[in-house]
């Protein structure tokens, strides 16, 4: 790092002063001031005490020009940063300093001085002499251990007044007597890196020494101010300068929505103003800091803002009142534009009502026995197009009388013979808040139980009065409902289609769907070991087999195989027990089979499931399942050889629904195509419907339903 010095200061280390006062000219000096009553600010309030001794302090902030934008390491003629190749950097760095004082309008007696930064003297006494009238302080850092840019005091001293007026201020080179600060930035005069006073930068009025103190700019009157949300406000601002300068405003801080101008600069009065164009975003309290300034010196000023809604509802506290006992309150609204209101119950318990009078609107709650315990309430006041919403808690407490449970038995319960049947009288409560117990009588003379959810299984088929007891610490009542108990759950069960409805499939093993009806149970509950399927009595004389047991459940994951809307379950027979049960039905047709079994944890169920028996052989052998369908089944065909196929679906009328199948080539076998839906997808209405299947063999005809 190099340091360039005055040539008649090539023995030590160099000094610059920092002085100069409060605020520099524009673009040419660092902030830099002498202060007398320890504010840390330069203004004619800085004077010295008549009659005793003054504690004087000397500035410096080597970041900002007296405008308040930032200085950079450069020099006021555009030399670049000189030392390093770095770029400049935000102010001025400082490794030593100058402080020449020149007293006017009497004498003065000098105080030692004291440095404040950790400089140090240098050695030798011509750069620290003083007389009545001057005095020349020169301060230096260690080689290397300058102060990177900011705000510093330097140092301070007492000065007391010997005879006369005296005032202090700072002065220019005389001699080699100079104020001046050393920076590794350049300067503009003959030392590379001395800022020198009266050539680098002035004092705060941008004149020399002798020059008058400006005065500050100072505000007028100005109030909060209140917003409305989406209605843009103005406020005029005025300041005065006593000194006669034109004033310019501007915002320091705030939120976005506030901006300020200057209207007219003035000669000494200057007027400008706010502007606040807030939105719903900006509801709540602000402030917005401005300023009013002379290029020098300025004065800021802090206005409180408060933007509020279009209107705004007053109410909004908690509640707590007795059962029986009536509370009312007026309701208010924040209306700055003084709108037409209505107020109103945007929810809440049927107790609560917004009432309306002569003067206005209020709130009434008026709870009853069954009311007590806690509810929440949101009340409204609307202009029309705006809306202004708040809750709040309403807690009923009880009267001191005690009153009836009410009960809830949830009935009435219809249940299956020897499976579990749940009762529930949870929903039964007590106006007071008491603590309840229970207790059910299920009328078949058992045991009665104790709980609020309970479960009984039934003996025997038959309709039962159930009694439920539901009892406070002092009071109960009793609730009655039925239980119809049934011997055998009614289920719907159909094919799942495939070649379980055709003979000739006897290879593929049949798939019966479950479907339980009335809530008596669920698919969860059926017990597949316990399942059987089962031929009508008249089906057949010699039949090979009146029932086939099930083999286990469905793998697949399908819950509603008919796309009904009601979940339902598959058991699965063995095909080669299916051909044998029906093997003994005369003739071809539809048989009516059965399918019943056990539930797990007690009690049957039991389901018609409906057959198309064919043959194969001379004529074409077909099946459909289920039937009735909805929305859509199987229809199944078995062919003896390859050939063309056609299958056609027609309404009552003959219009053709649907063409599944338009003469293509088949294989040999089983075939099935699913029905119930048009040529497009959509799902056929209810009605009959025809099918016809022609192939190289033969002709089938039938028909189905669909039912939605």
């Amino acid at each position: 790092m190099n340091r360039t010095f005055p040539a008649r200061l090539w023995n030590i280390a160099p000094l610059l002063l920092l002085a100069a006062l409060l605020y520099p000219a524009p673009s040419r000096a660092q902030y830099m001031y002498l202060d007398t009553n320890g504010d840390g600010v330069h203004t004619d309030a800085d004077i010295l005490n008549p009659t005793g001794s003054t504690h004087v302090a000397v500035w410096l902030d080597t970041q900002h020009d007296r405008d308040g934008s930032l200085q950079s390491c450069n020099s006021h003629t555009g030399a670049p940063h000189s030392y390093e190749g770095l770029p400049p950097d935000p102010g001025l760095d400082i490794f030593s300093y100058d402080i020449y004082l020149v007293v006017t309008h009497g004498t003065v007696v000098w105080g030692e001085y004291e440095d404040s930064i950790g400089f140090k003297i240098l050695p030798n006494d011509e750069f620290n002499t003083h007389t009545d009238t001057q005095i020349h302080i020169t301060r230096a850092a260690d080689l290397g251990e300058e102060r990177a840019a900011g705000r510093y005091k330097l140092g301070t001293m007492t000065v007391s007044v010997d005879a006369g007026t005296p005032s202090i201020q700072f002065a220019p080179m005389v001699s080699w007597d100079f104020s001046s600060f050393g920076t590794e930035c350049s300067a503009s005069q003959e030392f590379p890196n001395s800022y020198v006073y009266g050539v680098d930068w002035f004092d705060a009025d941008g004149i020399l020494y002798g020059g008058t103190i400006n005065h500050e700019p100072v505000f007028g009157q100005s109030a909060s101010i209140r917003a409305i949300v989406d209605r843009p406000v103005d406020q005029v601002l005025t300041a005065t300068d006593e000194d006669g300068q034109a004033l310019r405003f501007s915002k320091l801080s705030g939120p976005d929505y506030a901006t300020v101008t200057t209207l007219d600069p003035g000669a000494g009065q200057g007027s400008g103003s706010i502007h606040l164009a807030p939105t719903s975003a900006d509801v709540g309290s602000a402030n917005v800091v401005v300023r009013a300034s002379d290029g020098v010196f300025w004065d800021d000023r802090t206005i409180p803002i408060t933007v509020q809604p279009e209107i705004e509802l007053y109410f909004q506290r908690d509640v707590t009142v007795t059962a029986g006992t009536p509370s009312t309150w007026d309701l208010y609204a924040d209306n700055p534009l003084g709108q037409d209101l209505s107020f109103y119950l945007a929810s809440g318990p049927s107790f609560v009502t917004v009432e309306r009078y002569a003067y206005g609107a209020r709130a009434r709650v008026s709870p009853g026995a069954q009311d007590i315990g806690a509810w929440t309430a949101t009340l409204g006041v609307t202009n029309g197009t705006i809306r202004s919403e708040k809750s709040f808690a309403v807690v009923v407490q009880r009267n001191g009388e005690d009153h009836r449970p009410t009960v809830v038995t949830g009935g009435p319960i219809q249940g299956i013979v020897g499976h579990a049947v749940r009762f529930d009288g949870s929903r039964s409560s007590d106006p007071d808040g008491d603590r309840l117990t229970f207790a059910w009588v299920f009328g078949d003379g058992s045991p009665g139980l104790a709980g609020a959810q309970v479960e009984h299984r039934y003996s025997s088929e038959g309709d039962y009065t159930v009694d439920l007891m539901v009892r406070d610490p002092s009071l109960f009542t009793v609730g009655s409902t039925t239980a119809h108990i049934v011997p055998v759950a009614p289920a719907r069960a159909y094919l799942a289609g495939g070649p379980a409805a055709i003979l000739a499939g006897a290879e593929h093993d049949v798939s019966v769907r479950i479907e339980p009806r009335d809530g008596l149970f669920e698919g969860g509950d059926v017990d597949a070991s316990t399942i059987s399927l089962a031929l009508p009595d008249a089906a057949s004389a010699a039949p090979a087999l009146r029932s086939i047991p099930a083999t286990g459940f469905d793998s697949g994951s399908e819950t509603d195989g008919d796309r009904n809307g009601f979940a339902d379950r598959g058991v699965v027979f063995s095909g080669h027990d299916f051909a044998a049960l029906l093997g003994g039905v005369h003739g071809r047709g539809r048989i009516e089979l059965t399918i019943q079994g056990g539930l797990v944890g007690g009690g049957r169920f039991s389901a018609p499931v409906e057959v198309t028996v064919v043959r194969r052989g001379g004529s074409l052998s077909a099946g459909i399942s289920p039937n009735p369908m909805n929305p859509a089944g199987h229809l199944s065909f078995v062919t003896g050889r390859p050939g063309a196929a056609d299958v056609k679906i027609f309404d009552v009328s003959g219009r053709l629904a649907h063409h599944p199948i338009d003469h293509a080539v088949l294989p040999a076998g089983y075939h099935e195509v699913t029905v119930g839906h048009g040529a497009a997808g959509e799902g056929l209405p209810s009605g009959i419907y025809y099918y016809r299947i022609e192939t190289a063999e033969a002709v089938a005809r039938g028909r189905f339903a669909v039912v939605r």
